[in-house]
């Protein structure tokens, strides 16, 4: 009889434990991140502290500024993850964790060098043709490249960039060295009140979701699908695109916040995803036409809803830095027979 009390109380308090470790359902508990060194970078959630339900996995993610590399994130003095971005179960206790970066300038002077500095002004003509990824009057370091990027209004089609009064590139993105002297440069635009489609052409189906694109000009693929749905881009459920596309075109396809399924098999003119394209983008599937090369680093970044990608290049694409990071563990790729041989070599 002692033994069967003594077996009782023995079981009693270990339920009691268990009790006490598991944390009740909604219960919220800080999380606090940091980053160091200070102003490096940012994070999601911000920097600081945010409330977090016990036992709910979050997304947590670094990113970083300028002249900067991340390199881990830390749990007190133990490193948890050494990837920008994880998945994380919140405990039910206040956390602290860490996004810890490395300076690594792109052209890293002497130690006891003053580094020089040079300013880029940058202006659009018209000034209500665009606008571009930087503002005017960024300081940069002597040596240091940048690629700017323009952004054609509506009714605005890019023209090129001018510096001194010369035209020196017709692509929308520039690369910029800088030198011994300030750099000014002028985004040139179009302007195109015309309609970007013509008659009878493009096809949208409110009832069903689906979009066909199939007349428009490169670098103008925003202003053709307003004109073709009206605003109404939450209503898009499927998209196909047939014609040349450029890496601006590719980004409008982040409008389209609902839709599932994007064709991209019969785009020309386009060889490569640009990085970021589709980071968490809620789409199911996608495919690739036969001239992609390249698909950029965090393309495809927390894309969690992607369980079908068909890509019809026959050479398996080069592959940026964290392209596929975060997706869905049940994802299918899908690529010709013959070129299958190709794609497991890589893989290998």
């Amino acid at each position: 009889m002692k033994y069967k009390i003594i077996l009782f109380f023995f079981i009693l308090h270990h339920l009691l434990l268990v009790a006490q470790e598991k944390p009740d359902p909604g219960t919220s508990y800080p999380l606090t991140i940091h980053v160091s060194p200070e102003n490096a970078g940012y994070t999601y959630p911000s920097i600081g502290e945010t409330q977090q339900t016990a036992g709910q996995e979050i997304t947590i993610a670094a990113y970083a500024n300028r002249n900067y590399n991340f390199k881990e994130w830390k749990l007190g003095n133990n490193v948890i993850s050494t990837y920008p971005s994880f998945n994380y179960m919140m405990p039910a206790e206040h956390i602290q964790l860490t996004a810890v970066f490395e300076y690594d300038p792109v052209n890293p002077d002497e130690p006891e060098a003053i580094p020089l500095q040079r300013k880029l002004f940058i202006d659009s003509s018209p000034a209500e043709g665009g606008y571009f990824n930087v503002n005017s009057e960024t300081i940069f370091r002597e040596g240091e490249r940048f690629t700017i990027q323009a952004y054609p209004n509506m009714n605005y089609a890019f023209e090129g960039w001018k510096i001194e009064g010369k035209i020196v590139s017709t692509s929308p993105s520039y690369e910029i060295t800088f030198g011994k002297n300030d750099i000014s440069v002028t985004g040139v635009f179009r302007y195109e009140p015309e309609n970007p489609s013509g008659p009878n052409t493009n096809y949208w189906n409110a009832l069903t979701g689906e979009l066909i694109m199939d007349d428009f000009k490169s670098g103008q693929l925003y202003n053709a699908i307003n004109n073709t749905i009206a605003g109404n881009t939450d209503k898009v459920l499927r998209l196909i695109v047939v014609g040349e596309m450029s890496d601006y075109d590719v980004g409008v396809i982040r409008n389209l916040t609902n839709c599932s399924e994007v064709d991209l098999s019969r785009v020309t003119g386009l060889n490569r995803i640009p990085a970021y394209a589709f980071s968490y983008f809620g789409m199911n599937k996608i495919i690739l036409s036969a001239d992609i090369e390249e698909i950029g680093e965090y393309a495809f970044n927390d894309c969690r809803n992607l369980t079908e990608l068909i890509c019809y290049a026959f050479d398996p694409p080069m592959l940026g830095g964290y392209a596929f990071i975060n997706i869905n563990e049940n994802l299918i790729v899908q690529v010709m027979q013959a070129a299958i041989p190709g794609y497991m070599e890589k893989e290998g």
